[in-house]
């Protein structure tokens, strides 16, 4: 089994919807859609702090906490999820690939065969986490 990430925002889109959002919301203390902070994260690995807190008109603060808070869920939720195969039924349907695409515009892409049993397992691991960080 093969995975491939993908970002299809750029700095630009980024900062147009920032923009957009910041126009459309419905006061200036309303917080950060969470799928624009994932966006601006995501970015951090290709441009610099600076960069993005300019073309975001965001501050180092607000950054700073978003990277603590995504550290934080990530060190709660592990990004490896284990299969168990063993308590599911083996049924004869498989599927060799898959794209999930998320909210914040990242895709992820797998490749391989899988059992339903293991489609289900995955499904269940990748299910949002309620009432959490």
């Amino acid at each position: 089994m093969t995975t491939q990430t993908s970002t299809q925002t750029t700095l630009d889109d980024l900062a147009l919807q920032f923009a957009q959002w910041r126009a459309s919301r419905p006061n200036k203390r309303t917080a950060v859609p969470e799928h624009l902070r994932r966006q601006a994260l995501t970015l951090l690995s290709l441009h610099r702090k600076s960069h993005l807190i300019k073309a975001l008109n965001i501050n180092y603060q607000m950054l700073k906490n978003w990277q603590s808070a995504a550290e934080h869920f990530a060190s709660d939720h592990p990004a490896f999820v284990a299969l168990d195969t063993q308590s599911l039924p083996d049924h004869s349907a498989s599927l060799s690939c898959f794209t999930l695409t998320y909210a914040c515009g990242e895709t992820l892409q797998v490749n391989g065969q899988f059992s339903l049993a293991q489609l289900t397992a995955l499904a269940q691991g990748l299910s949002p986490v309620r009432g959490g960080a």
